[in-house]
C-alpha cells in the first residue's frame, strides 16, 4: 500500500508544481527553485522511506534508492543555493523526469508495479515522459518562459501518469 500512497503524493506534488510553471512562468525563480526544492527533498524522502521498507521484505530497491539520493541532494541543494541552481533548471527538471520516468519503467519491468488495465499504455506513458524529459534537458527552446511552461506541462503529464498509476494499482 505504501507504493500506491507514493505514486499520489508525487502525482500531486508534480500537478501542482507543473500548474504553477503553466500558469505563471513569469513568477520570481527564486520561488519556483524553492518550491522545487522543498518538492524533490520530499519526493526523495519518501521514495527513499519506500525503498528502505520494500528492502526490509527482501525486494531489490537499488533503482529507486539511487534515484531517491538524487532527488533528495538536488532538494537540498535548490533549497541551499537557489540562484546558483536557477540557471540549471532544465537540467534537473528534465533528469528528474528522465529519473522518474525510468524508475516507473524498471518498476514495471521487475513487476513491483503492476496496474489494473491497460499495461501497455502505462509503459508508453512512462517512456514518453522520458523522451520529454530528454527533450527538457537539452533545452531546445526559445525562452527561460517557454522552457518552464513545457517543463510545467512535462510534470502535469508526470503528475496525471502517477495519479492514474495509483488509482490503479492492484493492492
Amino acid at each position: 500500500m505504501s507504493l500506491k500512497r507514493d505514486m499520489l503524493l508525487s502525482g500531486i506534488a508534480f500537478l501542482v508544481i507543473g500548474i504553477l510553471f503553466l500558469v505563471a512562468p513569469n513568477t520570481s525563480s527564486l520561488l519556483i527553485a524553492r518550491v522545487a526544492g522543498i518538492v524533490l527533498l520530499l519526493e526523495g524522502l519518501a521514495r527513499a522511506f519506500a525503498a528502505w521498507r520494500r528492502k526490509e521484505k527482501g525486494i531489490s530497491t537499488k533503482a529507486i534508492t539511487a534515484v531517491s539520493v538524487i532527488m533528495i541532494v538536488l532538494g537540498i541543494i535548490l533549497l541551499v543555493r537557489p540562484v546558483v541552481m536557477i540557471g540549471y533548471s532544465y537540467f534537473i527538471f528534465g533528469g528528474v523526469m528522465i529519473l522518474n520516468a525510468l524508475s516507473n519503467i524498471i518498476g514495471f519491468l521487475k513487476k513491483e508495479i503492476q496496474v489494473e488495465g491497460n499495461q501497455t499504455l502505462f509503459l508508453m506513458f512512462s517512456i514518453a515522459l522520458a523522451v520529454a524529459g530528454i527533450v527538457v534537458l537539452f533545452n531546445p527552446f526559445a525562452s527561460n518562459k517557454m522552457m518552464m511552461q513545457v517543463i510545467g506541462i512535462m510534470l502535469i503529464v508526470d503528475g496525471v501518469i502517477n495519479l492514474f498509476t495509483s488509482l490503479k494499482m492492484k493492492n
